[in-house]
């Protein structure tokens, strides 16, 4: 059947074809026993998902001690190779960054910058700092922690930085710039190590020696609570079912909501633990006036920036039985372009798609069909091919897939329709 122009050249947003985002908690493992590791957990009730996401063995890693998302991409510290393992989104190794580092800890991702503390002096670096980078992984300088003289961790509050330093046993604050603004917290916890803020507003701390446990302060650094007493924690984290994750040398323990004594998750010589947000793209194509089995027919998705012909991913396809595509993808949540093309129909795009962490969002396509010569117009080099092919059916000499527009395994009359009613169109850009 002939659909019309109307519909053809359009596209449809569909609340049930996403665009939309998986999340994920990260923890790497330092174990030599159950292996130097990326783990991944369940936001929600802190089940594991996958106990190798990253295999951080394939890097000589020794001791990683934090796993941050920055942009579209993983960065694991090594806090004994003194090193920066880079890894895209679905845990493809990418590159080291190495020098000016040694004994770093827990890092932070706030205005554009990457804030690595560092706490020796060799391989070049500069002993009680934290090491600046872009987010290509450029260094831009270093600012010290003084009197601070063991940064463990750092963290966005407020406009500011937090840090957590394990010989002064404070919590203090700097600007992005790493302008001293005092101590933010200091008091019982001892070894202070991750912070994470909770849904209400208040952080949580690690605190590694005794009293060890975790802790919990207010927004300008009063004493709320403590959990986990006595478990030496290095990292915590609030869930969504109202729990708690806590991590310790014997791997990542639950706190159900409303307190009590923490259970097993995994064990490993556990970490940090961070969110990850892998964008999951869903959509569904329609490719008009075809009768052959859409599901055998490859479908090329480019994501670009917004007003950009240039892909940052590209991604072919196929469909199932629903007409719909589901793929992760290394991208940073946002707002893109996106298109879809396939071989004999022209290019569709379909502006400013909002790629979240909700799955709110929706696209499909609807492609028109004609393009035998796969250029992304309708034009006279479709009807010579389509001359050529015509009165074919596979097997034959003059044969050319792309010339059955209707996918009947037949080059007639039919095709000519088609590709007369959509002479002169062009596809998008």
């Amino acid at each position: 059947m002939i659909v019309s122009r109307i519909l053809m050249s359009g596209s449809l947003m569909l609340a049930g074809a996403t665009a939309f985002s998986a999340v994920y908690l990260m923890v790497p493992d330092s174990s030599s026993t159950s292996g130097r590791r990326v783990i991944l957990l369940d936001p929600n009730d802190g089940s594991v998902v996958n106990p190798l996401y990253i295999d951080l063995s394939l890097q000589t890693a020794s001791t990683p001690k934090h796993a941050l998302q920055v942009e579209n991409e993983i960065w694991v510290s090594d806090q004994v190779v003194d090193s920066i393992f880079v890894y895209d989104l679905l845990g493809t190794y990418k590159r080291t960054i190495t020098g000016q580092l040694d004994n770093i800890r827990g890092m932070g991702y706030a205005n554009g910058t990457v804030y690595v503390s560092n706490d020796g002096a060799s391989n070049g670096a500069t002993a009680d700092s934290i090491a600046m980078y872009d987010t290509a992984g450029n260094r831009l300088g270093h600012f010290l922690t003084a009197p601070a003289t063991s940064p463990f961790a750092v963290f966005e509050h407020n406009g500011e930085l937090l840090v957590t330093d394990s010989t002064e046993h404070t919590i203090r604050r700097y600007t992005y710039a790493g302008a001293s603004l005092g101590v933010w917290h200091a008091g019982a916890i001892r070894f202070p190590q991750q912070i994470h803020r909770r849904t209400n507003g208040n952080l949580l701390v690690a605190g590694f020696s005794p009293p060890a446990g975790v802790y919990e302060y207010d927004p300008a650094g009063n004493y709320v609570a403590t959990y986990a007493s006595g478990a030496g924690a290095r990292g915590a984290y609030e869930l969504g079912d109202g729990g708690m994750l806590y991590s310790v040398s014997t791997g990542v323990f639950k706190i159900p909501a409303g307190g009590g004594a923490g259970t097993l998750v995994i064990g490993s010589n556990a970490q940090y633990i961070d969110k990850l947000v892998i964008p999951t793209i869903r959509g569904r194509v329609e490719h008009s006036d075809f009768e052959g089995d859409y599901t055998m027919v490859p479908v090329t998705i480019e994501i670009r920036p917004v007003g950009s012909t240039t892909p940052v991913l590209t991604k072919i396809v196929n469909l199932d039985n629903d007409r719909a595509f589901s793929f992760p993808a290394s991208l940073v949540t946002g707002t893109y372009d996106m298109t879809a093309k396939s071989s004999h129909w022209l290019r569709k795009k379909v502006s400013s798609v909002v790629v979240n962490e909700d799955g709110t969002t929706g696209v499909a396509f609807i492609l028109l069909n004609g393009d035998v010569d796969d250029d992304n117009e309708v034009s006279i080099g479709d009807y010579s091919q389509l001359s050529v092919a015509f009165g074919s059916e596979p097997g034959d000499p003059n044969w050319n897939p792309e010339a059955d527009l209707n996918g009947d395994n037949a080059v007639d009359i039919g095709d000519f329709a088609i590709l007369s009613q959509n002479f002169g169109e062009v596809g998008d850009e």
